[in-house]
């Protein structure tokens, strides 16, 4: 994972499989770029090759996070055949 701030926004990138092994630190990078108060936070999920019903709940999580700390979640990148997939069977 990788995070660019800039004033107001950050993006969170997520490279490979979003598992149950990346689902707890992607939720830790949400929580630590969430102390920052951006108005925007975007979480860029182009680059996900993978994602499991673990990789789903957390993308609830954080938008429950978000919302609660009054941030706007927006999630990117839902191009990719395993995202948009997972997205509409949601």
């Amino acid at each position: 994972m990788q995070h660019y701030p800039a004033p107001g926004i950050c993006a969170v990138v997520v490279e490979g499989e979003l598992d149950a092994l990346i689902a707890p630190l992607l939720e830790q990078r949400v929580r630590e770029q969430l102390l920052a108060a951006p108005a925007h936070l975007i979480l860029d999920l182009e680059s996900v090759c993978f994602m499991g019903s673990t990789g789903l709940a957390c993308l609830v999580r954080a938008r429950e996070l978000a919302r609660n700390n009054g941030i706007q979640l927006h999630l990117a990148g839902l191009i990719t055949p395993v995202v948009a997939r997972a997205m509409e069977i949601t």
